[in-house]
């Protein structure tokens, strides 16, 4: 055995060993993944209820909407000019996504946009002529009748 220590190298890893030995053990510190914080308004509501907001404004009003879209496949983000016309929810193979279908006016057919993926929504001043049942309403009483 003390053939062992006598050379230099094993020395120092027996050193190190006995340090290591020593010291508590302290595990690494990793930073904990962050969520992007949530956007709030003034008014302390998401940007996805507020968006939600004006959607429900201009298609009780019946006027266009302009939307700011980041699309789910591509992160790309477009604007739209829509005719706003229901709230649905979408099952997918991982949970469920609410979505808003909107007349498109530039691409002349409908097309459904994640809520969550809305950066933001102006109504216009312009107003539309319904083509299809505007589903979405302003409260119970609306919808019901």
């Amino acid at each position: 055995m003390d053939s062992l220590f006598t050379n230099s190298f094993f020395k120092r890893v027996a050193k190190r060993l006995i340090l290591a030995w020593n010291k508590p053990f302290v595990p690494k510190k990793r930073p904990l993944p962050m969520k992007p914080p949530m956007r709030k308004s003034t008014s302390g509501f998401s940007t996805a209820s507020r968006n939600r907001r004006k959607i429900r404004n201009a298609a009780g009003t019946t006027t266009l909407l302009w939307l700011t879209y980041r699309k789910t496949t591509d992160g790309t983000t477009h604007t739209y000019v829509v005719e706003p016309y229901s709230f649905r929810y979408r099952r997918l193979k991982v949970g469920i996504r609410k979505m808003f279908y909107g007349f498109d006016i530039a691409d002349g057919h409908i097309k459904s946009f994640a809520i969550k993926n809305i950066l933001s929504a102006r109504n216009m001043k312009d107003k539309y002529r319904p083509r299809f049942k505007v589903e979405i309403a302003q409260t119970v009483e609306d919808l019901y009748g």
